[in-house]
């Protein structure tokens, strides 16, 4: 690689994505989980989930947090600048970290961001493949539950505590009645 090709690199490297995918992959922790959970009510699942899927989507996004401020290529070089320059973390920081964390533990599912602004961060999560398998091996009445919202990166306040960034949060759909979950961040600064 040349050094132009470097210095204009702006995807994740494949070192950072091996790290989380290994360390933290989404169809394992569903997979695991729903072993465990195959014999439970429906009621019995979600506490289950919330304790089992929250405690994986805490060490995720805390060790999102942590890697991230190494800031591991030019892109997080630059988006940290503009945010110590700006004093503006939100939405930038957190986007970011929701796309390397989906890129690393969820390659198959589809993340679109289709509000991004001061304001307002919108993130819709598409092809899921954790609410397949639940679907799948639980069934459809205890998936439409949506126990996998519990380790969801998209649904989930714990990246904004982590970097500080005081924020609402609203799920605006789910996978069973769109075929997506879309949830809504609205910043309270």
């Amino acid at each position: 690689m040349s050094s132009d090709e470097e210095l204009y690199a702006y995807y994740f490297s494949d070192d950072i994505l091996s790290k989380f995918s290994q360390r933290f992959s989404m169809e394992k922790a569903i997979s695991e989980f729903i072993s465990k959970a195959e014999k439970k009510t429906s009621k019995q699942i979600d506490n289950f989930a919330k304790q089992e899927l929250g405690k994986y989507s805490q060490e995720l996004l805390t060790s999102l947090v942590n890697s991230e401020k190494n800031h591991m290529d030019r892109t997080g070089d630059i988006i940290y600048q503009v945010a110590e320059k700006t004093g503006i973390k939100f939405p930038s920081i957190p986007q970011r970290l929701i796309e390397l964390g989906f890129m690393s533990t969820r390659p198959h599912d589809r993340l679109a961001i289709p509000v991004s602004t001061p304001k307002v961060l919108t993130i819709r999560a598409s092809a899921c493949a954790a609410y397949v398998q639940l679907k799948s091996r639980l069934g459809e009445e205890k998936a439409k539950d949506l126990p996998c919202k519990y380790g969801c990166i998209a649904n989930s306040k714990i990246l904004f505590d982590e970097l500080n960034i005081p924020v609402e949060l609203e799920s605006r759909t789910n996978m069973h009645e769109k075929g997506y979950c879309e949830f809504t961040f609205q910043s309270r600064e």
